[in-house]
C-alpha cells in the first residue's frame, strides 16, 4: 500500500492507494505544482519554473526573459536555460526537474523529462515518464 499525496485521512488513519502508478502520479503532480523553496524543510522541493511571474517569454530563442535587468546586476542561471528541450540538457528547465525527480520519488526509474513549447497555442506541455 502507497500514500496518497496530498494526503488523505479517513477515520484518523492516513488514507492509502493500492495503485502505485496513481501515488506516483499524485507526488509528482505536487512537485511540479509547488512553488521551489515554499517549502521550508526541503527547500529546493518543486518546480522552479513555477516562480516566474511577470518575467517574459522570449519566443525566438526559447528563453525566459528578466523583465527590469539593471547594468551590472547579477542575474539568476535560470534566465538562460531553455524550455523547449529534454532532460539530456543540462542548460534547460526539464533538466531541473529530472533531477528533483531523482531526489524525491525513488520508486521512478529511468526518468525522461521533455518540455514542449506550441507557439500557435501558446502552451507548454510538460512529458515525465520512467519504469
Amino acid at each position: 500500500m502507497f500514500i496518497k499525496i496530498p494526503f488523505h485521512i479517513s477515520n484518523g488513519k492516513i488514507e492509502g492507494e493500492k495503485d502505485i502508478i496513481k501515488s506516483v502520479n499524485s507526488f509528482i503532480d505536487l512537485m511540479v505544482s509547488t512553488n521551489i523553496g515554499s517549502f521550508k524543510p526541503e527547500a529546493d522541493f518543486g518546480f522552479v519554473f513555477k516562480n516566474f511571474k511577470f518575467e517574459i517569454f522570449d519566443e525566438v530563442n526559447g528563453t525566459i526573459r528578466y523583465n527590469s535587468r539593471k547594468k551590472g546586476e547579477i542575474v539568476d542561471d535560470n534566465y538562460f536555460k531553455k524550455i523547449s528541450e529534454t532532460s539530456n540538457n543540462p542548460n534547460n528547465f526539464a533538466f531541473d526537474l529530472k533531477k528533483n525527480i531523482e531526489k524525491y520519488e525513488n520508486r521512478l526509474k529511468n526518468i525522461i523529462v521533455s518540455m514542449y513549447y506550441y507557439r500557435q497555442e501558446k502552451l507548454i506541455k510538460l512529458v515525465i515518464s520512467g519504469n
